[in-house]
């Protein structure tokens, strides 16, 4: 967090911020540039890699075929999609990835739009070590 640059003027009767415009750019630019830094040097030795996983994937959105579309896409990719099918609850909004265990599944993500990965192992079939509910707006 960084306090914007500039300073308070009266205009007239009324207050103004005046935004010191060069300073801006500055702390812009070093803020972001730390937050991708920091991004490039999270640790990644809690990740598993999903590869070595029984996948499922169902669809929880509105597009048919679309666990089938998402099964060969995986697959291509080298992952292990071991049964597809629909979602038999309500539609999801977000797609979900729910995991066995913390660092298994963030390697999908990329795959998906708006997605978050759940540690639930209790929701999860005997067989199945990562179940991928996809959501509304995957396509």
């Amino acid at each position: 967090m960084e306090t914007l640059p500039g300073e308070g003027k009266y205009i007239g009767k009324i207050s103004y911020f005046i935004p010191d415009e060069p300073k801006v750019k500055e702390s812009v630019a070093r803020l972001f540039m730390e937050l991708e830094e920091e991004k490039a040097t999270v640790p990644t030795e809690n990740t598993i890699s999903s590869k070595e996983c029984n996948i499922e994937v169902l669809n929880g959105g509105s597009v048919g075929g679309l666990a089938t579309k998402t099964q060969k896409k995986l697959e291509d990719e080298g992952y292990h999609v071991a049964s597809i099918g629909n979602y038999e609850r309500e539609r999801q909004n977000q797609t979900r990835i729910i995991v066995r265990t913390q660092g298994m599944g963030e390697d999908l993500k990329s795959f998906f739009n708006d997605t978050e990965v759940l540690v639930q192992p209790s929701n999860l079939p005997d067989n199945i070590d990562i179940q991928i509910v996809l959501g509304l707006k995957e396509k």
